[in-house]
């Protein structure tokens, strides 16, 4: 078995298994933790193997390692099991949707930067016109105040929480309704690459792909479209999906699940924590299962 596949299964054992969290973020994107902390509530909720997965970023998954490592030489255990990832936000017919990208070893992680210094630019471009919506709207926001709150790449999440500190919006949701989602006064849609572009450029790399949050999409409720976007991706390159996620009802898991069998796609679970900045999203702990046998 290749590393990419023996990756992918592995993770759907993981999660068949339970007691895990792929999909977390950390302050090098949208997330309110460290990596270190995130280490600590990981190990706090006793789970038994997770993965950062910042959004159009992997800076955060290294020091994340270097904090496993130390604590395994100052003898602490037992150590969740730890699988790199990231979140890759992409076109897919005329669509945003997101692509967790995990990792099998660190050649593939460094590789991954090549692609990602294409998004960079896009990111900042995008950033900026939207600062000048808010300027014309009276708010006297700059790139310096956002850039000033952000580990990483800044973005909406940190635009929402200078709002919130200044007193423009009463919390995240308030912010995106008002100014920052797809149809708040200070919204631009930032340039994504195809999603035909993105699993190209993985097919050199050991990693794992897994569909994010489907029922996000527009089409995440349409049985008929499900299974069909499902198989196009596969052929693409699809691994898997995230089929158990904080925010999918019971319905829509059951969708995806079924879909994701019959196609033969690998499961995986992922809170998509983002600790304070979307409290809405709790993290799961060691006692979360996903399948019930």
């Amino acid at each position: 078995m290749n590393p990419k596949s023996s990756l992918a299964a592995l993770i759907d054992k993981e999660t068949r298994l339970g007691g895990v969290d792929f999909h977390l973020h950390s302050i090098y994107s949208d997330g309110s933790a460290s990596p270190r902390e995130i280490v600590e509530m990981a190990r706090a909720a006793n789970l038994r193997a997770f993965s950062l997965t910042d959004h159009d970023s992997v800076r955060g998954n290294h020091l994340i390692q270097e904090e496993l490592l130390h604590l395994e030489r100052s003898g602490s255990h037992p150590l969740p099991r730890f699988i790199p990832g990231l979140e890759l936000s992409l076109y897919f017919r005329q669509e945003e949707i997101h692509l967790l990208v995990y990792f099998a070893d660190g050649l593939s992680l460094e590789k991954i930067k090549v692609f990602l210094r294409r998004t960079g630019h896009s990111r900042e471009q995008r950033n900026r016109q939207m600062l000048h919506r808010l300027n014309n709207l009276g708010i006297p926001i700059s790139y310096e105040n956002l850039d000033a709150m952000a580990e990483n790449k800044p973005g909406r999440v940190h635009m929402a929480l200078w709002l919130i500190r200044h007193g423009y919006a009463l919390d995240v949701d308030d912010a995106f309704s008002k100014y920052l989602g797809r149809d708040g006064k200070a919204y631009i849609p930032r340039e994504r690459h195809p999603v035909e572009a993105a699993f190209a450029f993985l097919k050199s790399l050991d990693v794992a792909t897994f569909l994010a949050h489907p029922q996000e999409y527009s089409w995440g409720r349409d049985k008929e479209l499900v299974f069909s976007y499902f198989q196009e991706l596969k052929g693409m390159g699809l691994d898997g999906v995230e089929v158990f996620h904080s925010e999918v009802g019971k319905e829509e898991r059951d969708l995806y699940f079924s879909a994701s069998e019959k196609l033969s796609l690998y499961l995986a679970a992922g809170s998509d924590w983002h600790g304070k900045n979307k409290e809405n999203r709790p993290h799961y702990t060691g006692d979360s299962l996903f399948i019930s046998y």
